[in-house]
């Protein structure tokens, strides 16, 4: 068994999708989490999604693709998040734009939200240039 990275887990459910890897988790709170190693098409503004279809070669409506593809992954269900912290305990490096930046797994069958999302087309593991 492996051991996992330093950071902090615990279980929730998913409340909303704002887009392809961009969810709403609540534990206690709701924490808006942005999936790591996953980078899909945003839903705005419309340069971004001409400039995503033409680095992709794929529709600009691909956002709104993305966003339906996670809702029905993972809207409703039980989750487990995972944000990695640093060797010291901080977590400043965990956030982005007020999101925390981290790896959901459904709890159902341990599906990788991330993994899933890239495995399906609506994704990319590295951030397009």
């Amino acid at each position: 068994m492996t051991m996992p990275e330093l950071g902090w887990t615990t279980d929730g459910i998913v409340t909303d999708v704002h887009d392809g890897d961009t969810i709403t988790v609540r534990v206690y709170r709701d924490f808006r989490v942005r999936l790591r190693d996953c980078w899909a098409p945003e839903l705005e503004p419309i340069e971004q999604r001409r400039k995503w279809a033409v680095l992709r070669d794929i529709p600009p409506e691909s956002g709104m693709a993305s966003q339906l593809h996670m809702m029905q992954l993972a809207n409703g269900y039980q989750v487990r998040l995972h944000v990695v912290g640093s060797p010291d305990g901080d977590f400043r490096d965990s956030t982005s734009m007020g999101r925390v930046i981290g790896d959901v797994y459904l709890r159902k069958d341990g599906t990788s939200l991330a993994e899933a999302m890239v495995a399906a087309g609506h994704a990319t593991k590295e951030k397009p240039k």
